[in-house]
């Protein structure tokens, strides 16, 4: 369903907050923000458009997150969380250069997320799979942290890389 508002692009010098009360929200175009970046509504949360941080940058949603192949996210740190479940499209990239956690209750599917030398944790009260069908780890953390009702599939095992 398509949320109940859309966020058609915003920048901000510092930081950069937008937190929903009631319904939906969903990204149609590029956000950035030069300190912390925090979105947050208790229905879904639909990522349709790049997201960037200089600083810390957290995603919240009370119902399902998903995001297409353009909904890469880009921060110092990165928090994301699902109420229901997680999609990231296959091409969609998550990268932080410090600690990187995402956690849904439901299944939990990811583009390419990458934690370079830092923690990498992810969290599903459901099925952790990728969508990432390149040759590329498709996670990539110092130290990995994957807790769920299954990882990953004979058919389609996840391919990690620990720093």
């Amino acid at each position: 369903p398509a949320p109940d508002a859309t966020l058609r692009g915003a920048a901000s010098g510092g930081a950069l907050v937008l937190e929903r009360t009631a319904g939906a929200l969903g990204v149609t175009e590029a956000v950035s923000s030069g300190a912390t970046l925090r979105l947050q509504a208790p229905g879904a949360l639909q990522l349709a458009a790049p997201l960037a941080a200089a600083g810390s940058a957290s995603l919240l949603a009370g119902a399902a997150l998903t995001a297409s192949a353009a909904g890469d996210i880009d921060a110092a740190t990165l928090d994301v969380e699902a109420g229901a479940e997680l999609g990231a499209a296959d091409g969609s990239r998550w990268a932080s250069s410090g600690a990187l956690r995402v956690a849904a209750a439901g299944a939990l599917t990811l583009g390419q997320v990458d934690a370079g030398s830092a923690s990498l944790s992810l969290q599903a009260t459901g099925v952790l799979a990728s969508a990432h069908g390149g040759a590329a780890p498709d996670l990539r953390g110092g130290t990995l942290r994957l807790e769920a009702a299954r990882i990953g599939s004979a058919d389609d095992p996840l391919r990690l890389a620990a720093d």
